[in-house]
């Protein structure tokens, strides 16, 4: 490979394991809110009460332009859900 050819493959690794981090962030975020005690009827939805989503902990890579695409994805989705009234 060329000099050019090896830099294009690591970009697209590394913008692949950015996205694969940023649906786990997504997934550990929205599995948080969840209680195994909360009531449930038939269809596994919460009967008393409603759900709300918490971000639990926000975990960071050291790198500041991720990090901060990542706060500013998080919070964004904190608005939308507020708006939802989750």
């Amino acid at each position: 490979m060329q000099g050019w050819e090896v830099l294009r493959e690591k970009y697209n690794l590394s913008a692949q394991i950015v996205e694969i981090l940023l649906i786990k962030i997504a997934f550990d975020e929205r599995k948080a809110g969840f209680r195994d005690d909360q009531p449930r009827g038939p269809d596994g939805r919460w009967i008393i009460g409603g759900g709300k989503y918490v971000v639990s902990e926000r975990h960071t890579t050291g790198n500041k332009q991720i990090d901060s695409i990542t706060e500013k994805i998080t919070d964004t989705l904190d608005v939308v859900l507020s708006q939802l009234g989750q």
